[in-house]
């Protein structure tokens, strides 16, 4: 029997223990990820609000369409407001093929409904196949959700 004031050295430390054990879990995925080439990322959602009617919606469909194809996020997403509105209408090209590559995906959330009237460009939106939506509960509907917003 130990005597007072002695310590014994046959006590069990449980932390340094489990530690240890999570330490070699953790080298063994280290080595089976690299093993295999596995990427381990975090992936983000996305919101792409354009609000730009010149080069810079342009070049915003033309990275979002990229996106969504190489599958850059875990979610993308588009809102189209003020003067993007009127630009969508006129689109030609490589911008156009892009617009409809994102309606086709399901990427394009909406387009802001009372610009659309304000400027009564709303029946011209709708045939595009746009849902029109206020753009502020869009928003911060995404937000709200874990969106990154991207302005343009």
């Amino acid at each position: 029997m130990a005597s007072r004031g002695v310590k014994s050295h046959h006590h069990c430390n449980p932390v340094g223990h489990v530690l240890k054990v999570n330490f070699r879990i953790y080298s063994l995925k280290r080595r089976v990820f690299k093993l295999f080439k596995i990427r381990v990322r975090n992936m983000v959602k996305v919101l792409f609000l354009i609000m730009s009617g010149d080069q810079k919606m342009d070049l915003a469909l033309r990275m979002a369409a990229a996106s969504v194809a190489n599958k850059r996020f875990e979610d993308l997403k588009v809102i189209f407001f003020g003067p993007s509105q009127e630009r969508l209408l006129n689109l030609e090209g490589q911008a156009k093929d892009d617009f409809d590559a994102l309606l086709k995906s399901g990427s394009v959330d909406s387009a802001c409904v009372n610009y659309a009237k304000g400027k009564g460009i709303d029946s011209s939106l709708l045939k595009l196949k746009l849902d029109l939506k206020p753009a502020g509960e869009r928003l911060a509907y995404y937000v709200n959700n874990g969106y990154q917003v991207l302005t343009f």
